[in-house]
């Protein structure tokens, strides 16, 4: 998106999370259904980096890493309730 120039994102984009690689998580999980290795007690996988990002931040990350000024959009929450309620009924 941000090589196209507008970056959007649901809500305020303050939602944070922790992105991984899939080709990363893939091989995390690979390793430790073959040896066990990296499971906790409760059989949870901690898997991805020590930071959190928003996604407005990986916008900024984004648009920074192509030397672009920021153009990030947002998509109101109320209007993705509405379209998770009428997109199933439209498209196939």
């Amino acid at each position: 998106m941000a090589r196209k120039g507008r970056v959007w994102v649901f809500g305020k984009g303050d939602q944070a999370l922790n992105p991984i690689d899939g080709g990363d998580l893939a091989s995390v999980i690979v390793d430790s259904v073959e040896t066990g290795s990296g499971v906790s007690a409760n059989g949870e996988l901690a898997v991805g980096g020590p930071e959190e990002l928003t996604l407005r931040g990986i916008g900024e990350i984004a648009f920074d890493a192509l030397g672009k000024t920021p153009s990030i959009s947002s998509v109101p929450m109320w209007l993705v309730g509405i379209l998770e309620r009428v997109l199933p009924r439209v498209t196939p």
